[in-house]
């Protein structure tokens, strides 16, 4: 799209602030009649090149979580159902979220399903202000392709930008790139097999 080039560009030689440019892509998405696919990518960005998701209190993550018989292997014969999380992200200073948990759900086989408390397995976020991206990340073996997501957080965005770009470039494997974003430049790191998205995204059209 012409206009958001020429966003970009001006963003690239400092008239806008990143922030700044959320704010003015957010309005053309939310004032003028845009199919709801071009104003979805105008305004949110296309993962598909980018990689990952920035999450802003338009999304909700899901995570879900098997639940496996007490003492055997966590295989496909032994799990007795599954557990569904939903955190919802608020809107914070200078673009920045806050995270909670706002309900969990278990689901076992030939049961109702049951409310909870509490997951089995609680993402804990930070308290202060966060910058967050779900991160997609793709590992070949010579028998098989996954992609694996990553939820990486920092409380500064150049962080946060570093710590993405290490994150896809590396090609360690998925159980040490969590400990070294740790320690370098992004401040939150957690890799799980099943996180999802839900986005509630207004438009005209």
């Amino acid at each position: 799209m012409l206009a958001e080039g020429r966003l970009l560009e001006r963003e690239s030689k400092g008239c806008f602030s990143s922030t700044d440019a959320r704010q003015i892509r957010r309005a053309v998405a939310e004032r003028f009649p845009l199919p709801p696919s071009i104003a979805y990518r105008y305004e949110l960005g296309s993962y598909d090149t980018t990689g990952f998701f920035e999450l802003t209190s338009d999304f909700r993550l899901n995570v879900v979580s098997p639940i496996y018989q007490d003492g055997q292997t966590r295989t496909i014969e032994h799990q007795l159902g599954y557990e569904v999380s939903y955190y919802s992200f608020r809107s914070a200073a200078n673009d920045r979220v806050t995270a909670s948990l706002t309900s969990v759900t278990e689901f076992r086989t030939g049961e109702h399903e049951t409310p909870k408390a509490a997951p089995r397995n609680r993402i804990d976020f930070p308290e202060s202000p966060t910058y967050f991206r779900l991160v997609l990340k793709t590992e070949r073996s010579s028998t098989k392709q996954i992609t694996l997501t990553f939820l990486l957080g920092s409380p500064e965005e150049q962080q946060l930008d570093a710590g993405t770009k290490q994150l896809q470039s590396g090609g360690r494997t998925s159980a040490s790139i969590c400990g070294a974003q740790r320690a370098r430049s992004a401040g939150f790191c957690l890799q799980r097999d099943c996180q999802n998205l839900d986005c509630a995204f207004r438009a005209r059209g």
